[in-house]
This record gives C-alpha cells, structure tokens and sequence, in this order.
C-alpha cells in the first residue's frame, strides 16, 4: 500500500488555516462577549434616559440649554450654567438609581483663583458652585429609584417639577456674583476668596483667606506658596510687583494670577499678614 507524504510547504500552510481559523473564531467570541457587554450597558441606562426623555430634556431645552449626552450646557456671556445626570455606578439591569448635579462656572472668578482657562464647555465638577438637585428640594442627598415595574411616568414628573421649582431658579440666582460670592462664604477655597475679592469686598476675601488656612491646616500649601509674594492693598493686588487684578477695573490685560495665591499677604485695612511658612495674624 502506496502512502503519500505531504510535501512539508502543504503541512506548514495547513498549520497557518489552522491557526487562522482559531484566530477568527478567537475574535468572535470576543466581538460576541463585547456585544453582550453592549447590551448589558445599553439595558442598564435605557430606564434612565426613558425618564430624562418623558419630559426633564424638554424643560431644559425650553430654558436655553443644549444637550450632549447626559450633559447639558447653557452659555451666559463668558460663564456656563450646568446639569449632569449621574447614574450609580452599582446599577444594575433595570434596577437603578441616578442624580442630578448642578453647577455654574464663573470665568472671572476662576482665573483669579488660578485655574487654567477651558477650552469649550465646562465639566459639571470644573463648576466655581456645586449643587445636588436632590438636596436643594429635599433637604439632603437624594437619589431617584428605578426598579423593574416602576412607573417612569410618575419619577419623570417628580423629576421635572424639582427641576423647575428648585434647580432652575437655584442656577438663576448664582448667575449674579453677588449672590454667587456671599453661597461661598462657608466653602474655604481659592474660589471663595476670589469671588469675594471680585465684588470689591477686601475684608471679606481676607476673613475667608484667614478662615481656609485655619481650617485646613495641612492643605496650607495650597494657599501658601514660597515663591511670590502677593499684597492685598485697599484698592488692588500686586504679585511679584505687577498689577494683575483690580475690582473696579476687572483682570488687567496680559496678567493672570499664578495657582495659587502665595507666601506673604499683607493687608494693611485689616492688620492680618502672612509671611515665611507660618501665618502670623497680628492684633
């Protein structure tokens, strides 16, 4: 009986199909597993955006804002009021929960603080003031609940009169500065202290200067830099002996504060300085 040998060429050709076949069918399964992991997604955010659908997307759209993804964005000269919808990250199917953040960007004042400028539309977490929907209509915290069964019709208007009662006029109200500056005044923060300064209150962005590095001890190096110095005087500050903001006159041109503000401050309305590494308030 006569056998026949494949020429070796044949067999190595055969090992490459061979090998090509479980190439392909490797990336299917894999295709397959990350198609399923699309539809896990898809079906755990459909409750959600069913309810944003059945009327919170028109109430905002009918007060100005435009919508990208779960974002929304309403421009107010050169700041930016924001709502995000955040969907728990432990959902699961159609069992969930999700919230409404808040916030308004206000340019001025976080180019005072130090911030670097935003190309475009502001993240809800780049906000100068932050706010839960949920706290502002009930008090504290709060998450609305989607369940297999429940009537998205009913969390859609509870959502929509909360939004209209409460979020809207909450963002309104902060596109003031005034308004916007005295919300701060409990939150010790670069921000507080240059919204404070941008209404011409001198006093006060000193106090709130004062309360944040008492606060917050640890975190002085935010506040307190070793390089520069910054004088806070009655009617402008100077840092490394320029000019760069005035109240009366806004941002000057071509100046803008460094991060954060720095080593030495001195203020001679209200007797409180900090020099060198520790804060020396004088009486």
């Amino acid at each position: 009986m006569m056998t026949f040998a494949a020429p070796a060429e044949w067999r190595d050709n055969g090992a490459r199909i061979h090998a090509g076949v479980n190439e392909v069918d490797w990336r299917y399964h894999k295709a397959a597993s990350g198609l399923d992991d699309l539809t896990r997604e898809l079906t755990r955010r459909k409750p959600i955006d069913e309810v944003i659908k059945l009327g919170f997307a028109n109430l905002l759209k009918a007060h100005g804002f435009k919508k990208s993804g779960r974002n929304w964005h309403r421009a107010d000269g050169e700041n930016w009021l924001v709502v995000n919808v955040q969907a728990s990250s432990s959902n699961s199917g159609e069992n969930g929960k999700f919230t409404v953040n808040l916030g308004v960007y206000a340019a001025a004042v976080a180019a005072l603080a130090g911030q670097v400028a935003i190309n475009g539309k502001p993240k809800e977490y780049d906000s100068t003031i932050r706010e839960r929907l949920g706290s502002l209509a009930y008090g504290q915290d709060h998450w609305w609940a989607i369940e297999s069964g429940s009537n998205l019709n009913l969390i859609s208007a509870d959502l929509v009169e909360k939004m209209r009662s409460f979020g809207i006029p909450w963002l309104d109200s902060h596109r003031d500065m005034q308004h916007l500056a005295a919300a701060l005044r409990n939150r010790p923060s670069l921000l507080s202290i240059s919204a404070a300064w941008l209404v011409g209150d001198k006093d006060e962005a000193i106090r709130r200067l004062r309360e944040a590095i008492e606060r917050r001890p640890a975190a002085k190096e935010h506040f307190v830099l070793g390089q520069s110095t910054m004088v806070l005087r009655s009617d402008r500050i100077w840092t490394r002996g320029r000019l760069f903001g005035n109240p009366d006159m806004g941002l000057s041109d071509g100046h803008r504060p460094r991060h954060c503000f720095s080593c030495q401050y001195l203020c001679q309305r209200s007797s409180l300085s900090f020099s060198g590494s520790a804060p020396n308030v004088t009486p």
